[in-house]
């Protein structure tokens, strides 16, 4: 018998799809052009590892998910700042808790 749903660990394609998509919405209602710039660096790097998972089905090797290392370090250090300045990024409440949440999804996999 597997985990209960709250115990599993995020399927690590999932959280990067969704963070990918918040920050995408994100970005289209960033409030300044430093915020959409932070955005769109970060955004770059979470789909670099979103379609490396895909492309190689990390998802489910470890090691190979672990080779990714250097680029999830440069995109955890960036979605730290996002959590940091959501307040500077968006005013839109619903999209600061969706890009919020998908973060700490993320941040959850490989802190």
């Amino acid at each position: 018998m597997g985990l209960p749903p709250t115990l599993q660990q995020p399927d690590p394609a999932d959280a990067y799809k969704e963070l990918y998509d918040s920050l995408d919405e994100a970005y289209w209602h960033a409030s300044d052009v430093s915020s959409k710039d932070l955005v769109h660096g970060v955004e770059t790097e979470v789909r670099q590892i979103l379609e490396a998972i895909v492309q190689q089905q990390l998802a489910t090797n470890t090691a190979a998910f672990a080779a990714l290392g250097a680029k999830i370090q440069t995109a955890n250090d960036g979605l730290k700042k996002i959590q940091a300045n959501i307040d500077k990024i968006t005013q839109n409440i619903a999209l600061a808790g969706r890009v919020l949440g998908a973060i700490t999804t993320v941040l959850s996999l490989f802190p």
